[in-house]
């Protein structure tokens, strides 16, 4: 640390140019780094002046002006939980936003923050189910990216939507059930009041029909043992999840669909294209054979 930090680290609680604490002065400056220090010296020589305990901690002024992010929103952007703890433990606004209307719990589902996203549930004041400029809740954000940890957590508070949609129509199971998720998939079809046939705005594909065109076979296998799901579903373009997977050149996820005895093999889309039909234009001769044989 340079003789400059220590001696921003003396000084009052509040810095008389920018009204913000030795404790965030790593944030200020992007030395994250220097937490653990910052952290000792703020104990060791401005408590040492000032008193301990909460009623000083309370003092500490902790508001930010920056154009982009505050304090709490950097903290949790980087995976600071010593931070998040000290700024939850004074007077500050949970649920400020960022340029992207994004708070400090949607950013650490996304990154998988388990430690923050406990802090900012357990204060019993954040939006749990806050909305960004794409209309995503943290539990979109933790199903897309597999954080089955933090989903688990969400759904506890029985405050998120299960069925939450963003601008794009996708819901927490489509995200997770496209990327190949399977716990998060399994977590949410436990779910209570949980859509497992949810269409998004753009395609009009379900979960099933995302996962079988994208190849997710352990998410397909598990869809197949829902009872109630749809395999015939339709997309807007007349696509279901048994072309689609044809489409891809998915051999195993056609014979998960065909061993199904439930899928309708001549489904054609609005071209009039069945799943035989693109298999052969492709030349998957594997997946060819397999159909020609279900249409016997």
């Amino acid at each position: 640390m340079t003789p400059s930090h220590e001696d921003q680290l003396n000084k009052d609680y509040t810095d008389k140019r920018c009204g913000s604490s030795p404790m965030l002065f790593p944030y200020e400056y992007e030395i994250v780094d220097d937490w653990r220090s910052v952290n000792s010296s703020c104990s060791s020589s401005a408590l040492e002046h000032h008193g301990s305990g909460t009623e000083d901690r309370d003092k500490i002024s902790i508001h930010s002006t920056g154009p982009k992010f505050t304090f709490l929103l950097r903290a949790a952007k980087k995976g600071h939980d010593e931070a998040v703890r000290f700024l939850l433990g004074s007077d500050i606004e949970i649920d400020v936003k960022d340029a992207c209307q994004r708070t400090s719990l949607s950013i650490a589902s996304e990154r998988g923050f388990k430690a923050i996203v406990e802090l900012l549930i357990d204060t019993r004041k954040v939006d749990v189910d806050a909305r960004d400029c794409w209309k995503r809740t943290p539990l979109l954000w933790a199903a897309e990216t597999g954080n089955f940890e933090i989903v688990k957590i969400l759904l506890q508070t029985q405050k998120a939507e299960v069925n939450a949609r963003d601008c794009y129509g996708y819901t927490p199971l489509w995200l997770a059930a496209g990327n190949n998720h399977r716990t998060v998939v399994e977590i949410l079809l436990g779910a209570d009041g949980i859509d497992v046939d949810p269409k998004d705005d753009i395609c009009g594909q379900t979960p099933l029909s995302w996962a079988a065109g994208n190849g997710c076979q352990d998410v397909v296998d598990l869809f197949l043992n829902v009872k109630g799901i749809d395999v015939n579903s339709r997309d807007f373009m007349g696509r279901s999840p048994l072309l689609l997977a044809a489409l891809g050149g998915h051999k195993v996820i056609v014979e998960l669909l065909l061993n199904t005895g439930k899928v309708d093999v001549n489904l054609n889309d609005v071209g009039g294209l069945t799943p035989f039909s693109w298999a052969t234009w492709y030349g998957y001769g594997d997946i060819s054979a397999l159909l020609a044989e279900s249409l016997r």
